[in-house]
């Protein structure tokens, strides 16, 4: 223990001193120094096997701030190498300032640079990507996507045993993200991929009423397709609505944008001709109709377990059926429902026929929602009676006697009566057998 390397062991405490200290001695552990997740930065799609590489990545980010520690990784996800790196700054600025530098070149690719869990909530500036093939790597994405806007960050999960890939793609605007979706259904890597907004596919969630725009002057047979596609290039439509009043010859809608961008050019476009008629387009409900069927047919008077396949099979040779809608009843009553025809005629048609029997029940139907106003109750189920309890005969009864009803009650006292009695009996008999035995010994004394 006298070379320079022992010595150092000792300093560091890695190794005894004395032989008499190696008795009682415990190795010091060294704990990995630890930094905030505020001031790391990842970066990704770097160069594969080439150093020099990740060297001049070093550089570039010491023009950001102070460099405490750096590190660079390679990992296999399924099936494909990666190589990806982690530098921890001094203070939050700097790695903040570092995450701008996403899109530099470095050994002919360009790098991702991202915060500690800065792009895992969805928004609506990013897109998602599917059925990738598994070859594709973050610099396929970014030449794919760099015309369309400034790309941030991209990210492709790659799970094992899958023949396709998922990934997403966030951007600088919300208007890269509607040049990204007319991409949709274009060739990568040898695969058709499929492009959607986190907004497109969560249908549950509602549209949002601030980006709303209000279309009123419109023809009464207006089809959604036909507003998709004057009102598309304006930017993406979330929902559409129709309302259409029985007694007015205009319809009116509201088309709920995804983007405050995409209504404003909608309301740009206000005074546009469509079918020869010239619309009006606002942003605000100012004179707009309730909720009105389109050509509606008022049916009630219908069974409980009628389906709406039931309803479209009665009606369907009277004309092109647009919608069925179930309203909601009381319980214990008839179903009600409007039949939405895409042609008035329908309407004519339906009314002269004769034999409206769905299911067993005859229907009552009109042009108006009074055929509804009416209560008409479902005939009720027969329902199996429960039988009532009876007494029982009494098996104990003779056959010169009257068969004796008693209730469940007075016969489990009967029996613990019964009971009763033969235990006293026993009891007797024991008493008096008892006592003839002590007049024999009595006797015989």
């Amino acid at each position: 223990m006298t070379n320079s390397h022992s010595q150092e062991n000792h300093e560091r405490g890695w190794a005894p001193s004395t032989f008499e200290e190696a008795a009682t001695w415990k190795p010091v552990k060294e704990k990995p120094e630890r930094f905030d997740n505020a001031l790391k930065v990842y970066i990704k799609n770097l160069p594969l096997d080439d150093k020099a590489a990740c060297d001049n990545v070093v550089e570039h980010f010491t023009s950001c701030g102070k460099i405490q520690h750096h590190h660079f990784f390679e990992r296999k996800l399924a099936g494909q190498r990666i190589q990806q790196g982690l530098i921890v700054f001094s203070t939050e600025d700097e790695a903040e300032q570092a995450t701008k530098l996403t899109g530099t070149e470095v050994g002919g690719r360009h790098i991702i640079v991202s915060k500690f869990r800065q792009f895992s909530q969805p928004t609506s500036k990013m897109i998602n990507i599917s059925n990738l093939s598994v070859e594709t790597d973050e610099e396929n994405l970014w030449s794919f996507f760099e015309d369309c806007g400034t790309i941030r960050f991209i990210h492709i999960d790659r799970p094992l045993n899958s023949s396709s890939l998922k990934g997403e793609v966030h951007f600088k605007s919300e208007k890269s993200v509607r040049k990204a979706l007319k991409l949709n259904g274009e060739s990568l890597e040898g695969n058709d991929i499929h492009i959607s907004s986190p907004s497109s596919e969560n249908e549950e969630q509602k549209p949002s009423k601030e980006f709303a725009v209000f279309v009123a002057g419109l023809p009464r047979d207006i089809q959604k397709e036909d507003l998709i596609k004057s009102f598309g290039e304006c930017g993406p439509i979330k929902r559409i609505k129709v309302l259409v009043k029985e007694e007015e010859e205009e319809a009116q809608a509201v088309l709920y944008f995804m983007d405050s961008e995409s209504a404003e050019n909608a309301v740009a476009s206000n005074g546009l001709e469509l079918s020869g008629y010239v619309l009006s387009v606002t942003q605000r409900a100012e004179g707009m109709l309730q909720y009105q069927f389109l050509n509606p047919l008022f049916v009630a008077g219908i069974s409980r377990d009628t389906k709406d396949i039931d309803i479209f099979l009665k009606f369907q040779d009277c004309g092109l059926i647009h919608d069925i809608k179930f309203v909601q009843s009381k319980p214990g009553s008839l179903k009600k429902c409007c039949i939405e025809f895409k042609e008035p005629e329908s309407v004519e048609k339906a009314m002269a026929m004769e034999d409206l029997t769905v299911k067993g029940q005859t229907l009552l139907i009109g042009k108006t929602r009074e055929i509804w106003s009416g209560q008409h109750i479902a005939p009720k189920l027969n329902k199996k009676k429960k039988k009532k309890k009876t007494d029982k005969l009494d098996i104990n009864s003779t056959v010169d006697e009257k068969p004796v009803l008693t209730s469940p009650k007075k016969r489990k006292a009967k029996q613990v009566e019964e009971i009763n009695g033969d235990a006293e009996e026993s009891m007797h008999e024991r008493v008096n057998l008892a006592s003839s035995v002590e007049k024999k010994k009595k006797r015989k004394k």
